[in-house]
């Protein structure tokens, strides 16, 4: 049976063999040295030139933002008040319109029945009423007819009247 080679870490240290001493302390190769407790805080603004890019500026050199005033969250009307007026009086006369409309056709209906067959109705309303006040007529006092009419009904579709006058 062959087995691979066993692998080889190239950076590996071998067993048994000391490991390199590191020193602890990275000397700066060159400026001031800065210590961690020294450092002033960095805030990511946008560029000027390209406002999707952030750009690291120290906090001391940054403007504070001047506070936001609250909002007016009172409800406002869902349509302006002027428009509601503008619409109310379109309705409004529109309605207005078609009632007198309507009124008009009433008034054409009325001086159509003075003619043809109202002019006729008319006539007879007048004749009538003046026979119900002419003298002579029942209404002051005049001749009063009674006629009477007695119809029998017989058998087998016969029938028999009297006519009495009084």
């Amino acid at each position: 049976m062959n087995l691979p080679a066993p692998r080889q870490q190239p950076q590996a240290t071998p067993a048994g063999q000391p490991m390199p001493q590191y020193p602890f302390v990275v000397q700066p190769t060159a400026g001031d040295v800065q210590l961690y407790g020294e450092r002033q805080p960095v805030v990511y603004v946008p560029s000027a030139e390209n406002p999707n890019v952030m750009v690291g500026v120290l906090k001391q050199h940054v403007q504070p933002m001047q506070p936001i005033a609250a909002r007016d969250l009172t409800p406002q009307p869902l349509i302006d008040v002027q428009a509601q007026r503008l619409v109310a009086a379109g309705i409004g006369g529109g309605v207005l319109l078609w009632g007198g409309g309507q009124f008009l056709n009433g008034v054409a209906h009325v001086v159509a029945s003075f003619s043809g067959v109202g002019v006729f109705m008319l006539c007879l309303a007048a004749v009538a009423a003046r026979a119900a006040f002419r003298p002579g007529s029942r209404a002051v006092g005049g001749t009063y007819n009674h006629n009477e009419i007695h119809v029998e009904q017989k058998w087998f579709g016969k029938s028999g009247f009297n006519i009495h006058n009084n």
